[in-house]
């Protein structure tokens, strides 16, 4: 889990930022803050991993907030100017979110700072999870072992989990953000609607991902860490 801050002098640009990330199961955005001094007192803790940062605000700039820490977590640009492009990569930004953003585009940020934590502290983002998920079938509380599932796809508040052995998928009261959440380490979200299990894909490229006979798409957005979890 990442856990991160976010400085911006708009309220309104904080806001809808935290809406956005509230659909990333693995990250949590830990405070929001339109005063940077006081953002600069919380990351004095060096518990944060990662910051969202706004480059020009009026007291006091982005850079200058970054130069004033010991401790320099990652660092996401997120600003309406393209002019600080060059400076970003001075400082070793992960990225540099162009305001407005789409979540597509905030998505790949996010996952190319969880493949930076997890190269630089070799261990996955997700914390360790029992190795069976139980969820609601009908009238039964259902135990599927990690090994068993194949792939989850989601549709609005039930998903279809598919599993070995079995023709027809499993259809659950519950969305894929909340199964997501539950999952170990050897799964991976490949599309907005698809979560796979790693050791079953048998072929992959730029667009699908393929399971056996299988061919589910891959989205945009998730295929940089899609490659980095498979080299």
């Amino acid at each position: 889990m990442l856990r991160a801050i976010a400085i911006d002098d708009e309220p309104l640009a904080l806001e809808l930022l935290r809406r956005e990330l509230e659909r990333i199961s693995y990250i949590s955005l830990e405070a929001q803050y339109d005063n940077p001094f006081e953002a600069i007192s919380r990351l004095q803790s060096g518990d944060i991993d990662l910051i969202f940062l706004d480059i020009q605000m009026p007291d006091i700039s982005g850079m200058e907030v970054l130069a004033s820490l010991s401790r320099k977590p990652m660092v996401i640009i997120t600003t309406a100017f393209s002019r600080y492009a060059v400076e970003s990569y001075e400082i070793d930004a992960v990225d540099y979110l162009l305001k407005p953003f789409s979540f597509s585009r905030l998505l790949k940020a996010v996952n190319k700072a969880v493949a930076l934590k997890e190269l630089h502290l070799g261990r996955a983002h997700k914390p360790p999870a029992p190795g069976f998920l139980v969820v609601n079938g009908g009238y039964r509380r259902i135990r599927i072992g990690f090994p068993d599932i194949c792939f989850i796809e989601g549709m609005k508040d039930y998903v279809k989990i598919y599993t070995e052995g079995s023709d027809k998928p499993l259809v659950c009261s519950m969305n894929l953000k909340a199964v997501e959440s539950r999952l170990g380490e050897g799964f991976l979200r490949t599309h907005r609607s698809y979560i796979v299990a790693i050791d079953k894909i048998t072929a992959y490229n730029r667009h699908t991902v393929f399971i056996g006979a299988r061919e589910l798409p891959l989205g945009e957005a998730y295929r940089d860490l899609l490659f980095d979890r498979l080299g």
